[in-house]
C-alpha cells in the first residue's frame, strides 16, 4: 500500500486540536444546561403509566328517522 504524502504531522495536530475543542464545547454546553435546569429529570416524568382508555360515547336513539330517498324522474310510483 503506497504511503500518502498529503497527510503531514502538522495536519494531524490541527485535526486533534479541533476534535478536543469541539469536545470541550459540547462538555461546556451540557454542564451549563444541567446547571440551568434544562436537563433535570423529575421523578414524575420517569413513571411509566398507561393512560386510561377513553370512554365511548353513548348513542341515543334518534326520535326522527332518516327520511327515505325519493325516486328520480321516470320511476313508477306504487
Amino acid at each position: 500500500m503506497p504511503r500518502r504524502d498529503d497527510i503531514r504531522p502538522q495536519h494531524l495536530g490541527v485535526a486533534g486540536l479541533t476534535v478536543v475543542g469541539v469536545l470541550l464545547l459540547i462538555a461546556v454546553l451540557v454542564i451549563g444546561g444541567w446547571r440551568s435546569g434544562l436537563l433535570t429529570v423529575r421523578s414524575g416524568d420517569l413513571s411509566m403509566q398507561i393512560p386510561k382508555a377513553p370512554a365511548l360515547p353513548q348513542r341515543a336513539p334518534n326520535p326522527e328517522p332518516i327520511p327515505l330517498p325519493r325516486p328520480g324522474p321516470g320511476v313508477q310510483q306504487d
